[in-house]
């Protein structure tokens, strides 16, 4: 009935053919269910390609809505302890590439000290090592900061 009443006005089309998919999905029918339920919805409320393409886009944001878990809040600190602790490492791999094109290869105890350092702490290194004329400036900086 919605096709024949929105024969002129795809774009009323458009939004019933949403609200009929939304169900699908709202009634928790399986994928399969879904699918084929869509294939005879899609054959009966054909739509202009940039009005289907625009459905294409609200279907695949409602799926990824649907599929994505809720996260306790312990899972939401370890998932971003993981990606401070990937910034950090990144950060860590970035100095002491820096310090080696400056000073050529630095010791591996100097390097272990950098491993040490917080994020912050290696924030201030990035800044203080255009200051540094020699290793020696390094060292004396790393051992005020371990």
């Amino acid at each position: 009935m919605k096709t024949k009443a929105t024969i002129s006005n795809l774009t009323e089309r458009e939004q019933w053919k949403w609200i009929l998919i939304r169900g699908l999905y709202e009634r928790g029918l399986t994928k399969e269910q879904i699918v084929k339920l869509f294939k005879i919805i899609d054959t009966m409320m054909t739509l202009s390609k940039h009005l289907q393409a625009a459905l294409i886009i609200k279907i695949k944001n409602l799926e990824e809505e649907r599929k994505m878990p809720l996260i306790s809040p312990t899972e939401q600190m370890a998932m971003e302890r993981g990606e401070e602790r990937g910034i950090q490492q990144g950060g860590e791999r970035l100095i002491i590439r820096l310090l080696n094109r400056r000073f050529g290869v630095i010791p591996a105890s100097l390097t272990e000290k950098i491993h040490q350092l917080s994020i912050e702490q290696l924030e201030l290194l990035g800044e203080a090592l255009f200051d540094f004329s020699t290793i020696t400036n390094l060292d004396q900086w790393l051992e005020n900061r371990t």
